[in-house]
């Protein structure tokens, strides 16, 4: 599901660049970060968990 959402987020950011950028072209710049940024967010979460289970993990191994 998450890919939807991301998909999502970058198919709409690149209409709107194509739109805004005939007639303000530094928006569009904008708008890429701004997309950047939300699709960051999404693999935040993702992210934590991996560095959890990585966390988690080592410290069961450090222990024998």
């Amino acid at each position: 599901m998450d890919i939807i959402k991301i998909v999502g987020i970058a198919l709409t950011a690149v209409v709107i660049i194509i739109i805004i950028k005939q007639y303000k072209p530094e928006f569009a710049v904008y708008i890429s970060l701004i997309a950047s940024v939300l699709i960051m967010f999404i693999f935040m979460d993702k992210l934590a968990g991996i560095v959890t289970f990585i966390s988690d993990f080592s410290e069961k191994i450090s222990r024998k």
